[in-house]
């Protein structure tokens, strides 16, 4: 049911989290796509070399048991199974995306948790930047937070342990700013709190606390019910972002996410385009060419 919450909202503000549209149009899914693409035309003979032999080994599998309906059926559902799963995985692995898009559902995760988060007006996801993406922005009556989402794979014994954990920390810092100038662009003169998330079976153990480095607020995903209050909690006279204010930002942020999209999608567009003339324009070079040898 979760693609009928997506659809009606969530939080206070009930604002709709178009979760696939946004993925997408994202200059990773671009990427993603384009390496997929390059695997899938270099080595399409051997990739096709690969099918051919485990469908011949399906058939035989249920050639064997023709006798018994039920049992080739059975057999036919499991190779059909091996290779939905098998195959994903197998390519994800090969084209070097496997840990790209592992991180990309992580990312997905804590938006999830997030947007079910009591006290918390809503959250906007993938706000897209030149070359980086805000993984979320957390609108709640204890100030607005643009979150970095790092997903760890290799296990850490410590946060000092963490590779990478001044760069991770730019990144979230860089977020906030950036988010914070969009904002002021529109006359939302707010303070947003840079927060960095670790997550996955790497992460490492900060048993439950929150470590505040260099104005950064550093949380493991695994320990969300003590790092989440930190963002929300209920209304009061002297909330730092009021109902009102979030609503406006929300409704910026959303716009500007559509405008970015929009904008993605023509440059795709583009360069097709671009690509469709010039298979079309080679056959043309090449018969001018073979003509001037003549």
């Amino acid at each position: 049911m979760r693609w009928l919450r997506d659809r009606r909202g969530y939080g206070q503000l009930r604002l709709p989290y178009p979760r696939y549209r946004s993925r997408r149009s994202s200059w990773l899914e671009q990427d993603l796509r384009a390496r997929r693409r390059h695997l899938l035309r270099a080595n399409w003979r051997d990739l096709t070399t690969l099918v051919v032999a485990f469908a011949l080994a399906a058939v035989s599998f249920s050639y064997g048991v023709r006798e018994h309906p039920q049992l080739q059926a059975g057999v036919l559902g499991a190779f059909l199974g091996a290779a939905a799963v098998g195959g994903t995985g197998f390519l994800a692995l090969i084209d070097g995306s496997l840990l790209a898009r592992l991180g990309r559902s992580v990312e997905s995760d804590v938006g999830d948790e997030l947007r079910t988060t009591d006290g918390v007006y809503g959250v906007i996801s993938a706000v897209p930047f030149e070359r980086f993406d805000v993984d979320h922005v957390v609108l709640a009556p204890k100030g607005c937070f643009a979150l970095e989402v790092k997903a760890l794979f290799g296990r850490q014994q410590s946060l000092e342990d963490t590779y990478g954990l001044d760069s991770k920390v730019h990144q979230a810092r860089q977020g906030a700013t950036k988010t914070a100038a969009l904002l002021r662009s529109h006359g939302i003169h707010k303070p947003v709190r840079p927060v960095l998330v670790l997550a996955g079976p790497g992460a490492p153990n900060l048993q439950g606390q929150v470590v505040d480095r260099a104005g950064v607020l550093i949380v493991a995903f695994r320990d969300s019910d003590t790092w989440r209050p930190v963002m929300a909690g209920p209304t009061s006279p002297d909330q730092a972002l009021p109902l009102d204010t979030a609503a406006k930002a929300a409704g910026h942020l959303v716009t500007f996410c559509e405008r970015r999209e929009q904008h993605q999608r023509s440059k795709v567009q583009q360069r097709r385009s671009r690509q469709a003339g010039l298979q079309r324009g080679a056959p043309e070079t090449q018969r001018k060419l073979s003509g001037g040898r003549r």
